[in-house]
């Protein structure tokens, strides 16, 4: 599996990221970028990344205020 398939797995399973979830499971950042620039990711705040066509729950913006903090 290679660093852009973990990267897509955890941001699916997590549903948002930030890029300190992806260094603690010792996955380079870089890898956020490389998925924006594709269209794979969304980022729908500043620090906040989710995959792209991910449709926002009841929750959403509740969510993306907890993973900021």
């Amino acid at each position: 599996m290679t660093e852009t398939d973990r990267t897509l797995k955890l941001v699916k399973r997590m549903g948002l990221v930030r890029p300190k979830d992806l260094t603690q499971h010792g996955i380079p950042v870089v890898y956020l970028r490389r998925l924006l620039q594709r269209g794979e990711l969304i980022q729908p705040a500043r620090g906040i990344y989710a995959i792209a066509g991910h449709e926002p729950t009841l929750h959403h913006s509740l969510a993306m205020v907890s993973k900021r903090i």
